[in-house]
């Protein structure tokens, strides 16, 4: 019966609600940003990319997202370099951190205390953190209601008594088995691990973006408090400093030996 009647609703009602949240913050926030037009890229410049104003498209990108997008390709570069050749890696280092021209070397002009001032990101800012708060009351305040005191679940694994305030949020017994899971518990749960398909669904980002995305756009890696701007010179200077730490060593360099003598040895099982 618990099963039928608090396990399958409860994940369900969050699952809903989960999507519901999506369509509430976009009828509260609005979709403000204007999509920029196309730049037009011919036949003849894709195949000879000489004819391609790289400037004028990275321009074209309004706000941070020029910055944002070199911050991640420079990310997935680093995490990633071992699987390119050395002459390819010091081509992206030289164009990242080059001293004369690097991209991270450039001066950066926008002022983050001056973008704090803006009334439509201060407007928009109390409008996401009213909408995550009445969010919050709801949820809780629904599972609370309906589904307060139930235990939900029981994990197969045996664990500390550590786990026992993760586990069991709103029940107060010392003698109950760490195992059991209450329902609010549950509900922590539901939220975070339905996020995958949620996303998937709605297309958007996770939730911790999202929360970034309404309170400000505080990125954990620009420093100040929460609900300030990134600070993209000190970013970039953390950027230049990975690099100088930055070792390699191509992995793919007896790629074709490694296969042909995995392929002799498979041969030899058969």
């Amino acid at each position: 019966q618990i099963r039928d009647f608090v396990f399958i609703p409860l994940v369900f009602m969050i699952f809903l609600i989960g999507i519901l949240r999506y369509a509430g913050r976009d009828l509260m926030m609005g979709k403000s940003q204007k999509i920029p037009d196309p730049v037009l890229v011919t036949k003849t410049a894709i195949e000879d990319d000489s004819l391609i104003d790289f400037e004028e498209i990275q321009n074209h990108i309004e706000g941070d997202g020029p910055d944002n997008n070199a911050l991640m390709r420079s990310t997935v570069f680093r995490n990633g370099c071992n699987f390119i050749p050395s002459t390819s890696v010091l081509k992206r280092k030289a164009y990242f951190c080059k001293a004369e021209g690097g991209y991270f070397q450039k001066e950066v002009t926008s002022n983050p205390m001056q973008a704090m001032m803006n009334p439509e990101m201060m407007t928009g800012m109390l409008k996401g953190q009213f909408f995550m708060a009445i969010y919050n009351i709801g949820m809780f305040s629904i599972v609370g209601f309906f589904f307060s005191g139930f235990l939900s679940a029981k994990m197969p694994f045996p664990l500390a008594q550590s786990f026992r305030s993760m586990l069991q949020q709103g029940l107060n017994l010392s003698t109950l088995d760490v195992r059991y899971v209450s329902s609010l518990s549950w509900c922590f749960l539901c939220m975070y691990g339905l996020q995958g398909l949620q996303n998937l669904l709605t297309g958007t980002g996770s939730m911790e973006e999202e929360i970034k995305m309404m309170t400000g756009g505080m990125s954990p890696g620009g420093g100040g408090m929460p609900g300030q701007p990134k600070d993209f010179s000190k970013l970039f200077k953390a950027e230049i400093e990975n690099y100088e730490i930055l070792t390699h060593k191509f992995a793919l360099e007896n790629a074709e030996k490694q296969v042909l003598k995995h392929h002799k040895r498979a041969r030899l099982r058969l």
